[in-house]
């Protein structure tokens, strides 16, 4: 009897370890190799060095993402991306290259009507393709500009999300706990720190704590999603000050010019209070989507250059609305969209000059209340099989005004897992009074893509 119990208890173990998930893991590799040029005109005022700007650029990336499932309701994801950038100034001559991030790991677990996700995550906040008005939840990052990829302009932030699924009905909660910084504001900490040593005072302690949160109520019906959202959370647009003398103005070197900046240079973090609605409605060939936000308060940058010879940044905050529509149409081998967006800022202080929606001489001294609307078109022509496209894309503004072109030519082989395409921008204001020129600049990249997946 003895022996039959040993043999049972071997017998349970046995079917207990049979019935434990196998790990599941999957890969998928991606290198991406960009080769281009790009021509800025109508900075001189600036600097007689920014008069013409020609470079070519060479970047490649290894974006590389795992997803490992321990149970049927826990999987754990890591997203890594190592880019390269080699950029040649053609006028200047020299090089300067390279960066490499992690963009996010997490842990995401499910189990009835909640799920759960944490670690270092990217949100995306809005419906709207290409104009979205209320996409907030991480800070502005310059990188975006160097790779032409929207997800490079986000820097992924420790955080915790929460769902609860009732039906058409899903309640969402964020948690950012921990103090979000840029480049720019760990630079202002560095230089501070060693200020202050250098004049003898110790160090103040800066909690890393914060108490960002934001909630969200979402309905899902047939043919209608709807979501409702709270925030109390960073602005993504951090407050900056900074002073730069041109070069023939202040007797010193370029590099001299460029330190006397960077020793005045102030990026800080700031808070921000904001509700968001979001809409979409899909028929059987048509979308039509919709997106608008109010903030208490949003960063706002103001700058001047007296006399054309101090360029001067600085950051006020002022209540902000906007909101973004647009309605798309697909045939069989035509598809197209067109977009409409507004902003509007209330009570912009005195004595400011407000960048991208102002064009005087100096600074307006009334407070007033400002706008800025955005048209666009994208027509994309494609064979059956979505293995050739074409894209065209077009916005204006005004009243502040602003055009600009695109096109992307784009083949792509899905048995091969390879994408070959071919992209033009060209950017057009009108003439800029403070810089007494038109901004001008036309880029034109190839970019070719190779794929890998594995199981």
């Amino acid at each position: 009897n003895k022996f039959q119990e040993i043999e049972s208890n071997e017998e349970m173990v046995q079917n207990l370890e049979e019935e434990q998930f196998p790990t599941k893991v999957s890969f998928s590799h991606e290198v991406k190799t960009m080769l281009g040029g790009s021509e800025t005109k109508g900075l001189s005022v600036l600097d007689p060095l920014l008069s013409e700007i020609k470079e070519i650029r060479l970047v490649t990336t290894y974006d590389q993402s795992v997803k490992v499932q321990t149970s049927p309701q826990m999987y754990n994801y890591f997203r890594l991306s190592v880019s390269f950038s080699q950029n040649y100034e053609i006028q200047k001559k020299r090089i300067f290259d390279g960066f490499a991030t992690v963009r996010e790991i997490y842990s995401n677990y499910r189990i009835g009507s909640h799920q759960i996700r944490y670690g270092t995550q990217i949100f995306d906040l809005g419906k709207v393709d290409l104009d979205n008005v209320i996409d907030v939840l991480h800070m502005n990052n310059i990188m975006g500009i160097y790779t032409f990829d929207p997800d490079d302009s986000k820097d992924a932030i420790p955080s915790i999300r929460y769902n609860w699924f009732h039906g058409g009905h899903t309640a969402t909660f964020y948690l950012s706990p921990v103090r979000q910084q840029t480049f720019g504001m760990r630079f202002t900490e560095f230089r501070e720190e060693v200020e202050k040593k250098e004049q003898g005072n110790e160090d103040s302690k800066v909690s890393f704590l914060r108490d960002y949160y934001g909630l969200q109520y979402q309905w899902t019906g047939d043919i209608m999603d709807t979501r409702l959202g709270m925030f109390h959370w960073f602005d993504s647009n951090p407050y900056i000050k900074l002073e730069y003398q041109k070069v023939e103005d202040n007797g010193t070197t370029l590099q001299g010019s460029f330190e006397d900046m960077l020793s005045n240079y102030n990026e800080k973090e700031t808070r921000s209070d904001f509700l968001t609605l979001e809409i979409d409605a899909t028929w059987t060939d048509m979308v039509w989507k919709f997106e608008s936000g109010y903030f208490k308060k949003r960063n706002l940058y103001s700058y001047e250059i007296p006399d054309g010879k101090v360029i001067r940044l600085s950051t006020f905050s002022a209540p902000h609305f906007a909101f973004s529509t647009s309605f798309e149409r697909t045939f069989p081998y035509f598809y197209w969209l067109m977009l409409f967006s507004h902003r509007k800022w209330y009570d912009v202080p005195s004595n400011t000059h407000v960048f991208l929606f102002e064009n005087e001489s100096g600074l307006v001294t009334k407070k007033r209340n400002l706008f800025r609307n955005q048209a666009s078109g994208v027509a994309v022509l494609k064979t059956p099989d979505n293995s050739l496209r074409i894209t065209l894309l077009s916005y204006q503004t005004w009243p502040f005004k602003q055009k600009g072109f695109a096109s992307l030519f784009t083949w792509e082989r899905f048995k091969e897992n390879m994408e070959l395409e071919l992209k033009f921008f060209r950017l057009e204001t009108e003439k800029q009074k403070m810089l007494q020129d038109k901004i001008k600049t036309n880029q034109v990249y190839l970019t070719y893509t190779q794929k890998f997946k594995a199981n």
